[in-house]
């Protein structure tokens, strides 16, 4: 049950870089040449939306790495043990249908043992009635 927190710190860093925003709704007839340039498909801006784009994939990279790494330290059977994700992901479903049998079989013990203790406490009660109605009507 242990979870690992280098996956908090990896994706805290990968959203630390700042990438500055450009507005392309800007008429182009109100913005002077050179920001101009940097609008066009061909220009610089092309650049930053291939390195904002990177970015965003490396972070989403990061955060299904983190994912596996927080999943696989939550199976038992898991634990220090090199798998593929595909293997992880059927141990995972593996484990929460044998969680959910365990569950079953509890719920059925516990409502066996509820039906149990109802009938305990009728026969206590039976019981004790017997014993009221002895001692109000004592036999010779």
């Amino acid at each position: 049950m242990a979870t690992s927190s280098s996956c908090s710190t990896a994706s805290n860093a990968s959203t630390s870089t700042q990438v500055p925003s450009t507005s392309v709704a800007a008429s182009s007839a109100s913005i002077p040449p050179i920001l101009a340039q940097t609008i066009t498909p061909n220009g610089p801006n092309n650049e930053l939306r291939r390195q904002i784009h990177i970015q965003s994939e490396q972070k989403r990279r990061a955060q299904i790495k983190c994912g596996f790494e927080e999943l696989r330290n939550e199976l038992p059977t898991c634990l220090n043990k090199k798998m593929s994700k595909v293997a992880l992901l059927h141990r995972t479903v593996q484990h929460i249908q044998h969680l959910k049998s365990t569950q079953l079989t509890i719920l059925a013990e516990l409502e066996r043992l509820a039906q149990e203790n109802e009938q305990l406490r009728r026969f206590q009660q039976s019981v004790l009635q017997k014993q009221t109605i002895g001692t109000m009507y004592p036999m010779p």
